[in-house]
């Protein structure tokens, strides 16, 4: 069931996409990242690759200034507008499976619309859902958790990490010098 951030995160995420803000876009995504695996959340999770998504495609000027572009941010803006209705109405149930849905149907039109006019070597929402998996897997999941959460092969994640100094950047203390950090502050040398 998705948290109360989840409405406020798309209502970002359509505001940023239609004022073109690709760095926000960008620190939306890895927001909800984070916040789709603590909450288990679906819906955030699609939310953040949207948000990752249009921040790359965004970045392409030959997608932006093609008619495909414009056809498909019309139909994005409606879709995530029609998505933010069905999650203000007071009946969640219901409204939540179907903006899910929007959501993941508009994924695949990403998909496909990075495909046509892409010039990736992997597509756009690949490449989201080995930065939302490595993104989970430096906060605290497993590889294979948060591989199985965003839909992204387990092997692909672990090269993309690797690949990254992501290692550096989450550099884990070996066991010898924790200990004798925590003696240090509890007096024991």
């Amino acid at each position: 069931m998705p948290n109360d951030d989840s409405l406020k995160r798309l209502l970002k995420l359509k505001n940023f996409f239609q004022s073109r803000e690709r760095n926000e876009l960008k620190s939306l995504a890895t927001d909800c990242w984070v916040d789709a695996f603590v909450y288990e959340d679906e819906l955030m999770l699609d939310t953040g690759l949207l948000a990752y998504c249009f921040s790359k495609l965004l970045d392409k000027r030959h997608i932006v200034e093609s008619s495909e572009w414009k056809r498909f941010s019309r139909h994005a803006l409606e879709e995530l507008s029609t998505s933010i209705s069905f999650l203000e109405k007071s009946d969640a149930g219901n409204n939540v499976e179907n903006a899910r849905e929007l959501l993941h149907s508009l994924l695949q039109e990403t998909e496909s619309l990075s495909q046509v006019l892409g010039r990736f070597v992997r597509s756009v929402v690949e490449k989201a859902r080995l930065k939302a998996a490595a993104e989970m897997y430096a906060h605290g999941a497993s590889l294979g958790v948060a591989s199985v959460f965003v839909n992204a092969p387990k092997r692909e994640v672990a090269d993309y990490i690797g690949g990254t100094k992501m290692q550096d950047k989450y550099a884990v203390m070996p066991v010898n010098e924790r200990l004798k950090k925590i003696r240090s502050l509890f007096g024991g040398g």
